[in-house]
């Protein structure tokens, strides 16, 4: 077993260190960057290993909250959680493709996803930031399985918490940056000019904002009250 897992760990380390320093570059030189991603056009094995990557640490970062309001974090669950984050990066990308797709740009799916794996490095941000508050949020979202008023009760205890407001503060910085990483990717990968690219950029958070609340919210909520109601 021992040398199965390492023989894996072997061949997936140089495309890891190829998606790190791709990360790297997208930090340092994001115009360039995102210039060179729309010839990826494919299922890109570094970019998709990044994307685990903040896939596992949005995961993890939840677990704390999660925990606190009673379940057991079990294989099963975790995996189902790295898999529903994967799921959701996945659309996110396909949100800011369809917006690039508003303003005619002729990037493509897979360009335009493999590219969002990177900025969503300020979505792990966002989520660090967020930590304070999760625990209200969370408490709220297991009383809401019980009444079944997810929106109403955690709307509730985030307006009521200080600590929240601290948060959607930091959230704020974090979401100007991904705003920001966000256009310069519309515009690398679509050959957009500024108007363009901002635009674009504004449907892809708009569709984003969609996805937000009619799927990822309904998922969790549904994730983490069937897990509850095992417990």
């Amino acid at each position: 077993m021992s040398d199965g897992i390492f023989s894996v760990i072997k061949s997936v380390f140089p495309t890891f260190v190829a998606g790190a320093k791709d990360l790297q570059r997208s930090i340092i030189t994001p115009t360039e960057f995102f210039k060179d991603m729309k010839l990826r056009n494919y299922w890109c094995a570094q970019a998709s290993l990044i994307g685990l990557v903040m896939a596992v640490a949005l995961s993890l970062l939840s677990f704390p909250s999660l925990k606190g309001i009673g379940i057991e974090l079990s294989k099963d669950f975790v995996a189902v959680m790295v898999v529903l984050n994967c799921m959701l990066l996945i659309l996110y990308g396909a949100c800011f493709w369809l917006g690039a797709r508003f303003m005619f740009g002729k990037g493509a799916l897979f360009s335009t996803i493999n590219s969002f794996f990177y900025i969503s490095i300020c979505l792990v941000f966002m989520k660090i930031a967020e930590m304070p508050a999760l625990g209200s949020r969370m408490t709220a979202l297991a009383h809401s399985c019980e009444l079944g008023e997810f929106g109403a009760n955690v709307t509730a205890a985030i307006s009521a918490s200080s600590v929240s407001r601290t948060s959607n503060f930091l959230i704020g910085v974090f979401y100007l940056a991904f705003t920001v990483c966000s256009v310069k990717l519309q515009r690398g990968v679509n050959d957009f000019g500024i108007v363009r690219g901002v635009v674009s950029a504004i449907f892809g958070m708009i569709f984003l904002s969609l996805a937000v609340i009619y799927i990822q919210e309904p998922a969790v909520y549904a994730v983490v009250c069937g897990y509850l109601g095992e417990n």
